[in-house]
């Protein structure tokens, strides 16, 4: 199961054993180093996905398998298989345009990422027949910009069908950029290596005018 954002609003979309996650690399930009916090194994199994109209790339393992995206503003969606064909895990990049953020100071720009976050989870509260619990959210820096993160977790009533989700949102290029990821709980800690190394992949590319950052 894949969650994707339906609606656009002034905020956009998650889970637990994320922190160290947040809390170590700062999701900064061009983090491809060798740097244990940032990877979860070789970045040389990875292949680099682009998209130039909405300038952000991000690096995905070679096995991970590109799907159709189901939602409108999602730009790529990727998945992980189990040998019989079921999803291990997955994640999407979803981007909104807000160009008129760029002018506002970066407190108002994290109050959107805030707002963006926050909204996404209650879209999915308010689609899916199923209990959304918020395990974690906060503020992040991503390369010196603001950003926001929520982590939850759906439950089913059914055993070990709980999905964990984590979204973080940033500013840049005048685009909101969500990246979500999303697996079994009880498959989370052996997938988190691997959302680790796509997380640290995410890079927004700058836009003609403006200079890397």
């Amino acid at each position: 199961m894949m969650i994707f954002m339906n609606r656009k609003r002034l905020a956009g979309p998650p889970p637990l054993g994320f922190p160290c996650l947040i809390l170590h690399i700062k999701l900064r930009h061009h983090t491809q180093t060798n740097d244990p916090a940032f990877t979860g194994g070789n970045i040389s199994d990875l292949d680099t996905f682009r998209d130039a109209e909405s300038s952000f790339t991000i690096m995905v393992p070679k096995d991970w398998e590109r799907v159709p995206s189901e939602s409108p503003g999602t730009r790529v969606s990727f998945v992980s298989r189990q040998p019989d064909g079921s999803m291990k895990a997955g994640f999407n990049v979803r981007v909104d345009q807000y160009p008129s953020l760029g002018d506002l100071p970066p407190a108002e720009q994290a109050g959107h990422l805030k707002e963006y976050v926050e909204n996404g989870v209650e879209d999915v509260r308010s689609s899916i027949d199923a209990p959304v619990k918020v395990l974690q959210s906060g503020a992040i820096e991503f390369s010196g910009r603001p950003g926001y993160y929520a982590i939850y977790e759906l439950s089913t009533g059914s055993p070990g069908d709980a999905l964990r989700v984590l979204q973080f949102a940033v500013y840049g290029a005048g685009n909101t950029y969500a990246v979500t990821f999303s697996c079994k709980a009880d498959n989370y800690d052996s997938q988190l290596p691997v959302i680790k190394q796509i997380a640290s992949t995410f890079t927004i590319l700058p836009s003609p005018d403006q200079p890397a950052r």
